[in-house]
């Protein structure tokens, strides 16, 4: 064979064997990596079992808040006014307590919430051995004798509590003088004011105020008493409003025991709350 028979049939063979080494590359290495790129796609693009088993963040149930446990069950039960047959929820506070000088709106905005049916109040408390509350009752019944209590309550609270800090310095509007000169500052007739103070309508809602804690075993304000059988106190470490909330549900616990259940087949969506029968 000639040189360039040699030569050629030599570039021959070597095309060849080129052309083999890529079918082979091709076969046994691009193919397989090809599947292994087409396998981690896969992978990636799929959740592992746990994480599809997890439950969302907005599914997540919220933490269930322990029941309030600062209420007392009244041994026997007893209600403040007995006139009609309405719920009552009575408010106790002291002018000179800081804490209901604190809520005294917030109290006032769950008392308009309030469904009919039921009747609340705001009392002032006040014991025997405790001459400066009861100083301060004198005024309250002075006032709401005369129909101005409820207009003039907060003007009382920053009187007997001046300043924008809460609980700092002495308590005001201890003696009479002081609290006719209260009066005379809010133009109020002196010698009507001066009758209401030392009237004996007065005294005698005094001494009921006195009767009536000491048989429901009251000791400590701000409180309420839901209908005469409960007493609902502050608990500590617990927001105020769930103060306000439970006394709110009581009432209209007590309430439901009074509504007529409706007759069979009979829409419940136009029954109204009625007082009790």
């Amino acid at each position: 064979m000639s040189h360039k028979g040699i030569v050629a049939r030599e570039a021959t063979l070597r095309s060849l064997t080129a052309w083999a080494l890529a079918l082979f590359l091709t076969i046994f290495l691009v193919a397989p990596l090809g599947a292994q790129s087409q396998n981690q796609t896969k992978a990636e693009g799929a959740a592992p079992p746990a994480a599809q088993n997890q439950p969302k963040a907005d599914q997540v149930d919220p933490p269930v808040r322990p029941p309030y446990r600062s209420v007392q069950e009244i041994a026997k039960p007893r209600l403040w006014d007995t006139s009609d047959q309405q719920v009552e929820v009575l408010y106790f506070f002291w002018y000179g307590c800081p804490t209901c000088k604190l809520i005294d709106a917030q109290v006032s905005e769950m008392a308009r919430s309030l469904p009919p049916g039921i009747r609340f109040k705001k009392l002032p408390a006040a014991f025997e051995e405790n001459p400066e509350w009861q100083a301060h009752a004198r005024l309250f019944w002075a006032l709401d004798s005369l129909g101005l209590e409820e207009g003039l309550h907060q003007d009382v609270f920053l009187a007997v509590q001046p300043g924008e800090e809460v609980g700092h310095g002495p308590v005001q509007l201890l003696t009479p003088d002081s609290q006719k000169a209260f009066a005379r500052a809010h133009k109020i007739d002196a010698r009507k004011f001066a009758a209401a103070l030392d009237s004996q309508v007065n005294q005698l809602q005094l001494k009921k105020t006195f009767d009536y804690l000491d048989s429901v075993a009251l000791g400590s304000v701000p409180s309420f008493i839901v209908n005469g059988r409960y007493i609902v106190n502050i608990e500590s470490r617990r927001p105020l409003t769930d103060f306000l909330n439970e006394a709110a549900r009581l009432a209209k616990e007590e309430l439901a025991k009074r509504s007529p259940a409706p007759e069979a087949g009979q829409d419940k969506s136009n029954l109204s709350l009625k007082p009790g029968k």
